[in-house]
């Protein structure tokens, strides 16, 4: 009896070390894992045959389109590469709702379903939301993996971090988010919910990844009448919230400087690569053609100069300056040298310069595609004074605003964060205690 007693022990211990061992060997591959996903840093180091991992998030059934379509526009149209998009549908339960709850399925139940004061309207939304994707799977024959999320949108929620917690888990590349603001009825975009503005900075400051805002224009598509070019059926621009195969979409991208500006010139050039798309970089560069400053000359005169404090200005916007100059070398080659990007150079002193050649490109693009502008450079220094939200960077915001109303939908991009975080978290601390 003893024999038996002792060999189950020696069976039982070494089985559990055995066990032990290989579940530690697969957590510490997990963690390598997500260490080696945390040094790559950007869309530029994602080869263009390789298909981006995009998480997108929506709040209603109207964003559902447009989120869907750009997804689908990421897929570099390669058709043998299988694409799988994951879509949250993100709820906010009200403050009188005391438990939190995430779903990873959809839910039928219709007693479920009709308790609207007790869970909040966007449950209501569920229906619309599954008929938009069924119609979208029926047009593009894209899988998408629908979840549910819900959680509070206050102080201390936690979506945020669910969102982070399935980048981290799946390897995403790009997470899309809708903004908090929304189109009206009449063209002007509102704010409804407070609450989807703090979410949007927990994310674009915990995400390990790139991050877009979409700001939708459903209503206003941004192309105008006489705009249009006509021809063949894939020759008329058609807006983001589209998502039939047959349209262009005309997108435009905004090169002011900064790692930010060159991650959405970056995403602008996967966009090219789709047969319906077609693209234009514009980048804008400080002063004016005849008097622009070469890098010798900056050199020169920061080295004559008595004031030591305008030489380190000089040698900082110099320096950014050969980064923005060495990146837009290398994208030349990748996609205008082929044809696939249309590159465009305009010149400027300050914001208002800039505001008026935004201006003339109203009507013109489906989608403006900018960056974040964490690193504003000294032509967006009006800009950076009145902007309202910070988490949509100068030029974001601008083209937010009413002024802009027909410019067509607005992409915000931010580049993965790689140093910016404590800026971020006081910022944003700052904005909501």
């Amino acid at each position: 009896m003893g024999d038996i007693i002792l060999t189950l022990l020696v069976t039982t211990i070494i089985i559990n070390t055995l066990v032990a061992g290989a579940t530690g060997n697969v957590l510490a591959k997990k963690k390598r894992k997500v260490f080696e996903r945390d040094v790559v840093q950007g869309l530029g180091q994602v080869e263009l045959e390789k298909e981006l991992q995009i998480l997108t998030c929506v709040y209603n059934p109207v964003e559902v389109s447009s989120m869907l379509t750009l997804a689908r526009l990421s897929i570099n149209g390669i058709p043998r590469n299988p694409l799988s998009i994951f879509l949250h549908h993100l709820v906010g339960l009200p403050k009188n709702y005391n438990s939190y709850t995430s779903f990873y399925n959809q839910r039928h139940e219709k007693d479920d379903l009709d308790d609207e004061d007790s869970l909040g309207h966007e449950y209501k939304d569920a229906p619309e939301i599954n008929a938009s994707v069924d119609t979208f799977m029926k047009e593009t024959s894209i899988a998408v993996r629908q979840i549910t999320l819900s959680s509070f949108f206050a102080s201390t929620d936690t979506m945020h971090e669910i969102i982070c917690q399935d980048i981290y888990d799946y390897y995403r590349t790009l997470v899309l988010i809708p903004s908090h603001k929304e189109q009206r009825y009449d063209g002007k975009m509102v704010c409804r919910n407070e609450g989807r503005r703090r979410l949007n900075l927990k994310v674009l400051k915990e995400a390990p990844c790139t991050v877009g805002i979409l700001i939708d224009r459903p209503v206003t598509d941004g192309i105008l009448p006489g705009s249009k070019e006509t021809g063949t059926n894939t020759e008329c621009s058609t807006p983001m919230s589209n998502i039939t195969a047959s349209y262009l979409h005309r997108v435009v991208a905004i090169f002011c400087g900064g790692p930010d500006d060159q991650e959405a010139v970056e995403y602008a050039g996967r966009l090219a690569m789709h047969p319906q798309t077609d693209v234009t970089v514009v980048r804008f560069l400080s002063g004016s053609r005849e008097s622009n400053i070469s890098p010798q000359d900056h050199r020169s005169l920061a080295s004559s100069s008595i004031n030591s404090e305008i030489a380190m200005i000089i040698h900082k916007d110099e320096e950014e300056r050969f980064l923005d100059d060495e990146f837009m070398i290398k994208y030349q080659r990748r996609f205008v040298a082929s044809g696939r990007v249309k590159y465009i150079e305009m010149y400027s002193i300050n914001g208002t310069e800039i505001e008026a050649a935004m201006k003339s490109m109203v009507g013109m693009y489906s989608l403006f595609i900018v960056g974040r502008g964490r690193q504003p450079t000294a032509m967006l220094a009006g800009l950076s004074d009145w902007q309202e939200c910070i988490e949509i960077g100068p030029i974001g915001d601008m083209l937010s605003s009413d002024a802009f109303m027909n410019c067509g939908s607005v992409l915000i991009i931010q580049k993965p964060n790689n140093g910016s975080a404590n800026k971020e978290k006081s910022l944003t601390e700052s904005m909501f205690q």
